[in-house]
């Protein structure tokens, strides 16, 4: 196809990984692109994807899926790697290295790095100017010192994030083949950086993790929890430590609980973690719980209301999705209350059914259709809530 480019087969290979909606900004995030870019691109990509018998199905204002045979998908997920691949030793050099300057205990020279790239001292440098160029655009400022080396200056939480989508982008997301070499203990472009960090013994530690706070993460996002820990554990290691606490609100419970995890660290792994990054690294683990299982169920929740409501109220919503997003937040926090045993009551529930019957109506399907998705008991209580809301939305139309 005339035009394409890189970032359409990463799209295109990252909704063929996802079998529930994404917004066009968690796409953004995750691989760089701006959401104007990815705008303009989606008609091209639509196209593409039906060459391969592969449907692109449009939610407003929950996100974008892919529908398809699972064959299909996978032929296509199998031409997208070849097609990558071939961009992908141009990248490799690249990526490298921005992570020897931000993983490298002692700041490299251009002679440390033509040694380690393998190329010669005038190619080095001029991966050194594209790093620093893509550093700048994140306000990490790369400095060169004659015979001294280059150090990063910029704050640290930053750092990190940068190594991390640095490492994703290597892999163009490919999550399930970071996790393959993981496990066979050869992680290609971190190799020759992290020599002294067993991996292993972390994953052991984070899974222990998910027993003391009885979740369970999909693999996807463990490989990004563990990504995570695994460059805050190096940075720490380099002595580069966030100094400030990050705000986080840890009652005396939690901050044993961090404690336990950090003492694991130091013994299984020999890093001593100081009290500055507890919250950090606790932070890291509640939003992936949240990313790994809330996310998951809002986008649930969503395509059931979208699902339920009639089609007028649906084309006003457009206009109005704060009210849409905010009844499925609702909802969710609905949910954990049952499920912790709490019980829901709504004063107003006689009052409301009597004043808006047809409302009623439709909110008693979605809870419905909600205790059927989530094994959940919600009674009339909380469709008397769901009514108030779907009045609102009717009196907007």
């Amino acid at each position: 196809m005339k035009d394409l480019k890189k970032r359409h087969l990463e799209v295109c290979y990252y909704l063929l990984e996802h079998n529930f909606p994404v917004s066009l900004s968690k796409i953004s995030k995750e691989l760089g692109y701006s959401v104007n870019t990815l705008k303009k691109d989606l008609p091209l990509i639509e196209s593409l994807l039906q060459e391969k018998n592969i449907k692109l199905i449009k939610k407003p204002r929950v996100g974008i899926i892919v529908k398809a045979d699972l064959k299909d998908i996978e032929c296509f997920k199998k031409e997208l790697k070849e097609k990558i691949g071939i961009i992908h030793d141009k990248n490799e050099r690249f990526v490298k290295t921005a992570l020897i300057f931000l993983f490298s205990n002692e700041p490299p020279t251009i002679e440390k790095l033509s040694e380690m790239l393998e190329v010669s001292s005038v190619s080095a440098y001029n991966y050194v100017k594209k790093v620093k160029e893509y550093l700048q655009k994140f306000g990490i400022i790369l400095r060169g010192y004659s015979r001294r080396g280059y150090y990063l200056l910029g704050e640290e939480e930053k750092i990190r994030e940068i190594a991390i989508d640095l490492i994703l982008s290597y892999y163009y997301n490919d999550w399930l083949k970071l996790w393959e070499e993981i496990l066979g203990n050869n992680i290609n472009i971190l190799r020759d950086l992290l020599i002294d960090l067993d991996i292993k013994k972390l994953i052991s530690i984070l899974e222990r993790v998910e027993e003391i706070y009885k979740f369970k993460l999909d693999d996807m996002y463990f490989v990004k929890l563990l990504l995570r820990f695994v460059v805050a554990l190096q940075r720490i290691r380099m002595g580069k430590i966030i100094k400030e606490k990050v705000k986080l609100s840890l009652n005396r419970e939690f901050k044993e609980e961090v404690k336990k995890i950090v003492l694991e660290i130091k013994k299984e792994l020999g890093i001593d973690i100081p009290e500055s990054e507890y919250s950090y690294l606790f932070y890291s683990i509640s939003m992936f719980i949240r990313y790994g299982n809330y996310d998951v169920d809002f986008n649930n929740i969503m395509n059931i209301l979208l699902n339920s409501l009639d089609r007028h109220l649906l084309d006003n919503l457009y206009e109005n999705y704060h009210l849409l997003e905010t009844l499925a937040y609702h909802l969710l926090r609905s949910i954990q209350k049952v499920r912790s045993g709490a019980k829901i009551e709504n004063p107003l529930l006689e009052l409301i059914k009597e004043t808006y019957a047809d409302e009623f109506n439709v909110g008693r399907y979605i809870i419905g259709q909600v205790n059927k998705k989530f094994s959940i008991e919600l009674d009339e209580n909380e469709v008397g809530y769901v009514t108030l809301y779907i009045n609102i939305l009717k009196e907007n139309d």
